[in-house]
């Protein structure tokens, strides 16, 4: 089963929040406003130089993110950036 979730909360600037659940602290499956994805490959730890981030932050916060591929309920798949901050699980990119 799920080991956590994170309940995405509103953040500051044009990341758009998620919920995120996860199975060895691995992405497995997200809620993205109103559409479900599961995670079918491996995700891929992000360095911070991949992350998008406001240009305002003077002192970027300690995030883990991750690159995989979901399929959703309607069996379209992506490609998603996603982030783990101190403010919660963020989506940052998506490729279709």
């Amino acid at each position: 089963m799920f080991e956590s979730v994170m309940v995405a909360r509103p953040g500051a600037d044009s990341r758009i929040p998620i919920n995120v659940w996860t199975v060895d602290g691995r992405p497995s499956r997200l809620v993205a406003g109103a559409e479900r994805f599961t995670v079918i490959n491996s995700p891929t730890p992000l360095a911070e130089a991949d992350l998008i981030l406001s240009a305002g932050v003077t002192h970027p916060p300690t995030s883990s993110a991750w690159r995989f591929t979901v399929r959703a309920a309607d069996g379209e798949s992506s490609v998603l950036d996603v982030a783990c901050t101190p403010e919660g699980w963020f989506l940052l990119r998506r490729w279709e």
